[in-house]
């Protein structure tokens, strides 16, 4: 990606997915397990938005993993996705703060820096711990 608001449609081959300035979205077009805690830092970078609606995905994401992915302690993770999704994780409780149709998550990295998702409500199958 680049400046702007940018969509990127995740390959477990690519080398590294960056989303650059904006809003950037990373679109999961192809049913997958996918483990974001396996991915190392700076495979993935400036993605505020992970979009599960096309595929039938089942995502795990920790804490650490939404820091390495967004590049920022200030950004919340939006995950969109439906109820054919399951999202599973450890280190999250559920928080205040969501918009309407998404239930936020709070987590602690190791280091001890605060992490947000937001989820949104169609994913009926979320298993944070």
């Amino acid at each position: 990606g680049g400046a702007g608001n940018d969509t990127l449609v995740y390959d477990s081959a690519d080398t590294v997915i960056d989303g650059g300035s904006g809003t950037d979205t990373l679109l999961f077009a192809e049913n997958a397990s996918v483990d974001l805690s396996g991915i190392a830092d700076g495979k993935i970078e400036s993605i505020e938005v992970l979009d599960l609606t096309k595929a039938t995905v089942n995502l795990t994401i920790n804490p650490a993993d939404v820091l390495n992915i967004t590049d920022n302690a200030n950004t919340v993770l939006k995950v969109l996705g439906g109820s054919d999704d399951t999202i599973h994780g450890t280190g999250w409780t559920a928080t205040t703060g969501a918009e309407t149709g998404y239930t936020r998550y709070e987590g602690t990295a190791s280091d001890g820096t605060k992490a947000y998702i937001d989820v949104q409500d169609t994913i009926v199958h979320t298993d944070f711990k």
